[in-house]
């Protein structure tokens, strides 16, 4: 019998994200060595459904190559799990119609 291990995670809200917890979760990846890395959604916070102040900082696309870089790391330490994206809420705000400004639904 095989047994499988599973990580999984979320909310990372990037560029708001918690650099110690993404270690942590760095971290937990190498010790673990899971097969499968699941990300339950929400890796970027999308100024469209944000929850903190000076959301309008940052650009869409500046959250996106900051997102890039965040899961680049988790991509180079995951070795050879299968990796598993889910959307989450934020992303499917920027997916959905009428639910973003029309100025960023170009960018979707």
């Amino acid at each position: 019998m095989t047994i499988e291990r599973f990580l999984a995670f979320s909310c990372l809200h990037v560029p708001y994200h918690d650099e110690g917890a993404v270690e942590w979760l760095l971290q937990q990846i190498e010790s673990h060595k899971p097969d499968t890395i699941v990300c339950l959604g929400d890796v970027l916070d999308a100024a469209a459904a944000s929850r903190f102040d000076g959301e309008h900082e940052h650009t869409l696309i500046d959250e996106y190559r900051q997102a890039d870089k965040v899961l680049e790391r988790i991509r180079d330490t995951a070795y050879t799990a299968k990796l598993v994206w889910c959307m989450g809420n934020h992303e499917d705000n920027l997916m959905s119609e009428n639910r973003i400004p029309k100025d960023l639904r170009e960018l979707t």
